[in-house]
Formats: C-alpha cells, structure tokens, sequence
C-alpha cells in the first residue's frame, strides 16, 4: 500500500520495474517514467490515478499496466 517513492527516480540503471499488485495508489511520478534504462515495465492490478505515464526508455520492451484508474490524457497534455 502507499505511493511509489521519488527516489525511485534516481536509479539510473534500473532495467526491470514490478510493482504488480501491490496496492499502489496515486499518480506515477513522472521521473521514474523517464528513465532511460528500463526494458520491463509491471505497473497492472494497483489503484494507480492520474494520467498513463508515458514511459521513454528506447530500451522499453514490455509494458503493462491494464487494472488501474488512469486518465486518458488530453490532446493538451500530450
């Protein structure tokens, strides 16, 4: 349960990031969204809100993130 901690966002070198399941709520920071070294994202079954981060690693193969309350975002905001 909780929030997913900031400083997440400063580790570099992280490729992997699973946080399946684990009751996570609120908006995804958008720091941890820009790492450039992830290649696998689990992000489903959370209470996640706020807009779908949009991930920007070149390296990003997988993805998922279905089970959570994301807002799509506005031609504005994209």
């Amino acid at each position: 349960e909780g929030t997913v901690p900031k400083i997440y966002s400063s580790l570099h070198k992280l490729k992997w990031l699973s946080m399946y399941s684990n009751r996570l709520g609120g908006s995804f920071p958008v720091q941890v969204a820009q790492l450039e070294s992830l290649t696998h994202v689990f992000l489903q079954q959370n209470q996640f809100s706020g807009p779908r981060p949009q991930f920007t690693s070149p390296m990003l193969e997988k993805y998922q993130h279905h089970g959570n309350r994301w807002r799509v975002a506005d031609a504005g905001e994209l």
